[in-house]
């Protein structure tokens, strides 16, 4: 098994053992479909690996359309707008990848944008992604995997 598999497994793990935190019911069945999704790409089986991809990309569909959902509790945009940058490129890489596209070598760099959105939100102020940091680690590890994978073809 491959680092860059125990490093996403890893992130489901730690997505699913945030459910004893997380508060908002969406965001638990989001973050357990996520861990799921992701895990059934590890499975040495081509047409699970097919499913548990085109999974992922409905349930990062589903936690965008979650970030600008009207809730009791109002997100500010510089919230809703880095949650929807860590969940919009790794979707559109693995939308990208699952359709033998041109441009999967070249998304694999604004992955960075994921990366970087995810450390400066949950760093800056990990008490208001309280409910959401499962469901942002998994792409936003998903999303540096990529970028490493990209750097490492450069050398």
């Amino acid at each position: 098994m491959s680092f860059f598999k125990i490093l996403i497994g890893l992130a489901a793990v730690f997505a699913l053992l945030q459910l004893i935190r997380i508060e908002d019911k969406y965001a638990k069945w989001l973050t357990v479909g996520m861990a799921i999704s992701i895990s059934l790409t590890l499975l040495p089986f081509a047409p699970l690996i097919r499913d548990g991809a085109i999974s992922y990309v409905l349930v990062l569909f589903l936690s965008i359309l979650y970030v600008f959902a009207p809730t009791e509790s109002d997100s500010t945009l510089e919230k809703k707008s880095l949650m929807t940058l860590v969940f919009v490129i790794p979707m559109l890489a693995m939308l990208l990848e699952l359709n033998g596209m041109a441009g999967v070598g070249e998304i694999r760099y604004v992955c960075s944008i994921s990366v970087i959105a995810y450390l400066y939100g949950v760093l800056r102020s990990p008490a208001s992604y309280k409910n959401e940091i499962g469901m942002l680690t998994i792409p936003a590890t998903d999303a540096f995997i990529r970028l490493s994978a990209g750097i490492i073809d450069l050398l």
